[in-house]
């Protein structure tokens, strides 16, 4: 069979293959993008991606044994002019692909010739590849031909151990050890292992890595790799072993070498081996309706479940993104999900990537994985591109973070990865879109369901968000799982909501942009979430507070229908309204005015919808200080409301309760007790005395009435809002805690100091545990007990206290809102109280200066810091003290 060659020739059919497999190569590159860029790909192109793969494998089998000399081809004989012409042929089929696939760089002019000129090309196309599948069957006859007569193979069968991984060792692995420390106790208890995780977070890596490591540990093993993308491959990787092995038998063709090797693997005598099946993610691959089906050259496809060998000696691990698979092939046991690496890991990756002596600087490395989100793939792919460009570390992580456009285009791009198999993409973004578009296929509403989230904030997303209405449960439920299985969501909450792995969202977003479609879904997520959140009362804070970062996202998207504008309104008016409770000011002033213009445009002035938003928003202004402009907006809502709802309807009474409280704030009493007295008469007479709108406006009588010194009646009158608070409403209610808290101020100006205390003490825990403990309702019930602990004389906990409420008025409401200038005041009289007059004159000249400012001159509370008087006075200026009294 060994033939001599002459020491030239040997180098020419070197020069041959290396030829060959360099076009190749750039030949399954270029088909493969061209096909993921085109819908209508022509037959013989998609025919060559499946194909040409196996004649480079033969070529590369060929170039195997001439190299380590089980094989020696004579220069004139037909297997060398094969791998010859091979290699011409395939130059010319290079040229021609060229000319005939559009590129990413190719000008309009050259894309436009390209078109034109297709059908010529096509042609020539099917004709160079007609001639180079000819030789592939020479090749695959030579391999059968080459085998001795099946009776006689015993002999030959391969006894040295077999080492089928084709990938090189990585010298530069970094990490995963406790992935390896789960796969050595798995196999002790168990023969087959299953590593699941999203694309890219480095399941193959860790396979070949534990491969290596297996051969170290046990030289004479049989270690198989076996590529599971497909069935072709699938089937493709068994002959190959089949080869290796010189099983008897493997070179019939009629053999099914499926059952060859999984007969041959099961059977004990033949030692310890390790199989991979890597990117095992097709369910129908292995699990097929008919298990008798095993040639992958016909359309229909094999359950392959049953070749996969068991052997008291043998094990196989499992790569796989879907779990579903992966469970399965490892005997129901539950597979090692990998997961993103860890900060020290991937830092080493990120360096062991980048040249020798390139300074990526601490900070620079923090702000670049924390963007990759510390995907090994990603940061491959990062370090690639920064390393082929020479760009700067800080330059490209602001190109990243500027916008997701940009951060999607580093990741789209192909970059050449010798430890990746070449039918994967080693762009992170093209890799996800594979698997998005097989659940398109597979699963339909799966992939509507990873759509609508993509447009979603990518934490949180809640089960109930997602489910249809009249939706079956089964249907719900096996979508949910498909994207579960495939990792592109992971369960929290205890499997009541979901999160997205940031890259995984860009990569559908990118998808959808792609397809026209993400407009779609993001109208869908408005509509959706402007049912879903309800308004901002207490009852609601939960479901609100689950919803609120999606509403955020969902409200920064354009819209242009009227519908979707709409909905946006609704969405805004709810969210400002949650905002606004929260003591969020600031966040719920934009989201009402957003709200509110969007009503007045679509609606018209008069409209429920903008009436209610504009009272929300005369709301949001009262509370951060701005009385006038709350003023004027609550009485142009009760004069509106009053022209179309009438005088006596239960929204014009709240407006008018609405405008007597912000004349109370303004210290406008007299007119505010009026207002509030007659809308309390109309609310009991039209509500009920028990409507929590009652409640309100008697709660707010009750503070005009002690605004102006009638201490008793405003006692009496809080302690029954509170009764009927608690009753009506709860004891925890914001409400009650409000009335609480107003009838703690009543009983501290009238002496009642010990009661005083005990109640504020109570509303403010109350307060921290509903509200927390920054919400500016906790910092007036703080302030309302430093002033409490005043009146009894304990300076130094009252001043403790009134610098810390003044320390967090000034971060919640800012330096100029009225209750921090209150807090100010406060804390100057408490520090005048302890003789520590400069300091206090200071502080009181600042909050007289300022409350003049906001408030007026005439205001009660800028007039409550004429108590400057006092400082004076304490401090011998006894004419500017007479001065300011007057």
């Amino acid at each position: 069979m060994a033939e001599l060659i002459a020491a030239g020739a040997a180098v020419g059919l070197a020069s041959s293959f290396i030829t060959f497999s360099d076009a190749a190569w750039r030949v399954v590159k270029r088909i493969k993008e061209y096909g993921d860029r085109t819908k209508d790909v022509p037959a013989v192109i998609k025919h060559i991606r499946a194909q040409l793969p196996v004649l480079i494998d033969k070529m590369a089998e060929l170039k195997e044994e001439s190299e380590d000399g089980s094989l020696i081809i004579l220069p004139q004989s037909a297997l060398a002019m094969a791998v010859k012409k091979c290699a011409e042929q395939i130059n010319d089929l290079d040229d021609l692909t060229l000319k005939m696939c559009l590129e990413e760089g190719d000008t309009k002019f050259k894309a436009l010739r390209k078109t034109l000129f297709s059908v010529h090309y096509e042609r020539e196309v099917s004709k160079a590849w007609a001639e180079l599948e000819g030789y592939k069957t020479t090749f695959i006859l030579h391999f059968t031909k080459i085998k001795a007569p099946v009776g006689k193979l015993e002999s030959l069968q391969s006894t040295k151990p077999i080492f089928m991984v084709p990938f090189e060792k990585d010298l530069k692995f970094v990490g995963r050890s406790d992935i390896m420390t789960k796969i050595d106790q798995k196999f002790r208890v168990q023969s087959r292992v299953a590593l699941r995780g999203i694309d890219g977070v480095g399941k193959t890596q860790i396979a070949i890595e534990y491969c290596y490591g297996y051969r170290e540990r046990h030289p004479n093993a049989h270690v198989f790799w076996v590529h599971a993308s497909s069935i072709a491959r699938f089937d493709q990787a068994y002959r190959d072993i089949a080869r290796k092995l010189n099983l008897p038998g493997y070179g019939d063709l009629k053999a099914n070498t499926l059952q060859l090797i999984s007969e041959w693997l099961s059977c004990e005598d033949h030692g310890m081996w390790l199989m991979v099946l890597d990117n095992a993610d097709d369910e129908r691959t292995f699990f097929s309706s008919d298990p008798q089906v095993s040639s992958p050259e016909t359309e229909q496809q094999a359950s392959f479940i049953r070749y996969v060998p068991r052997s008291p000696k043998g094990s196989i691990i499992v790569t796989t993104r879907n779990a579903r698979v992966g469970d399965a092939l490892a005997d129901g046991e539950e597979s090692i999900v990998v997961l993103p690496l860890v900060r020290q890991d991937a830092e080493r990756l990120l360096q062991s990537k980048l040249p020798q002596g390139y300074e990526t600087g601490k900070e620079n490395t923090a702000n670049l994985l924390d963007t990759l989100g510390y995907l090994p793939l990603a940061i491959t792919q990062a370090a690639a591109f920064i390393s082929a460009n020479r760009s700067d570390l800080a330059e490209y992580i602001e190109t990243l973070q500027t916008s997701d456009s940009d951060l999607i285009d580093r990741l789209s791009r192909h970059h050449h990865d010798p430890r990746r198999d070449y039918d994967v993409s080693s762009s992170v973004i093209r890799t996800w879109a594979l698997s998005f578009n097989q659940i398109r296929k597979q699963e339909p509403r799966a992939a509507q369901m990873l759509s609508l989230m993509a447009v979603l904030d990518r934490h949180g997303i809640p089960k109930s968000l997602l489910r249809r209405e009249n939706e079956q449960r089964t249907e719900f439920t096996t979508a949910l799982g498909t994207l579960q299985a495939f990792s592109l969501i992971e369960a929290e909450r205890g499997g009541e909501a979901f999160v997205m792995h940031r890259l995984v969202q860009l990569s559908i977003r990118n998808w959808l942009e792609l397809q026209s479609m993400r407009e779609m879904y993001q109208e869908e997520a408005v509509e959706l979430l402007s049912e879903e959140f309800p308004s901002g009362e207490h009852g609601n804070w939960k479901i609100c507070e689950t919803l609120l970062l999606h509403a955020q996202v969902v409200l920064g998207y354009q819209y242009s229908s009227k519908s979707s504008l709409l909905h946006r309104a609704t969405l805004s008016y709810n969210a400002a309204w949650y905002e606004w409770q929260q003591g969020r000011y600031e966040t719920a002033y934009k989201s009402c005015v957003e709200a509110h213009d969007a009503h007045q445009i679509l609606l018209g002035e008069s409209s429920h919808e903008t009436l209610a938003s504009l009272e929300l928003l005369a709301l949001v202004l009262s509370s951060q200080g701005n009385y006038e402009a709350a003023r004027k907006m609550n009485q142009r809502v009760l004069e509106l409301r009053e022209k179309v709802l009438g005088k006596e309807h239960p929204n014009t009474l709240a407006s008018m309760s609405n405008l007597a409280s912000v004349l109370d704030s303004q210290g406008k009493y007299e007119a505010a007790e009026e207002m509030n007295q007659r809308a309390l008469e109309l609310e009991e007479n039209v509500l009920g005395k028990e409507h929590p709108d009652t409640l309100t406006s008697m709660s707010n009588l009750a503070s005009v009435l002690s605004s102006q010194g009638k201490y008793e009646a405003a006692e009496e009158m809080n302690r029954r809002v509170l009764e009927l608070s608690e009753k009506v409403l709860g004891k925890e209610h914001p409400d009650t805690l409000t009335s609480m808290n107003n009838l703690a101020l009543v009983l501290n100006s009238q002496g009642k100091y010990e009661a005083a205390e005990e109640m504020n003490r109570q509303a403010l825990e109350l307060r921290k545990k509903v509200l927390g403990k920054e919400h500016p309702d906790t910092l007036t019930s703080m302030s309302n007990l430093a002033l409490v602990l005043n009146s009894q004389g304990k300076y130094e906990a009252d001043e403790e206290m009134n610098r810390r409420v003044l320390e967090l008025s000034e971060k919640v409401l800012g330096k100029e809102h009225p209750d921090t200038l209150t807090s100010m005041n406060n804390l100057a009289l408490v520090l005048n109280s302890q003789g520590k007059y400069q300091a206090a004159e200071e502080m009181n000249r600042q909050a007289l200066e300022l409350r003049e400012k906001v408030l007026g001159k005439e205001h009660p509370d800028t007039l409550a810091s004429m108590s400057l008087a006092l400082v004076l006075s304490s401090k011998g200026k006894h004419e500017a003290a007479q001065e300011m009294k007057r």
